[in-house]
């Protein structure tokens, strides 16, 4: 059993090979990065002040599980785009 999770953990080390080599994925890795420390340091400040405005935890959850979704909802609706390495016209 804890093979297979040493073997999970292997997969997320990537070559350096596929890494993305343009400038724009470092730029992109580091704006989600920053997006995510500042919901990491956010949240608990939201989720106590909805507790404390509705002496429950579950408002708070709510209000997590529908951002959650809202930002699925935003993925799927921007989706992927064109890149500047597809063939245009090719099968």
């Amino acid at each position: 059993m804890r093979d297979r999770h040493l073997r999970r953990a292997a997969g997320l080390l990537v070559p350096a090979e596929r890494l993305p080599q343009r400038a724009g994925a470092a730029a992109g890795i580091a704006l989600v990065n920053s997006l995510g420390n500042l919901a990491g340091f956010a949240a608990p400040f939201v989720t106590g002040w909805v507790r404390d405005g509705t002496c429950s935890t579950r408002p708070a959850l709510w209000l997590v599980g529908t951002l959650m979704c809202a930002a699925a909802v935003v993925v799927v609706a921007l989706g992927r785009g064109p890149r500047a390495d597809d063939k245009v016209g090719q099968p």
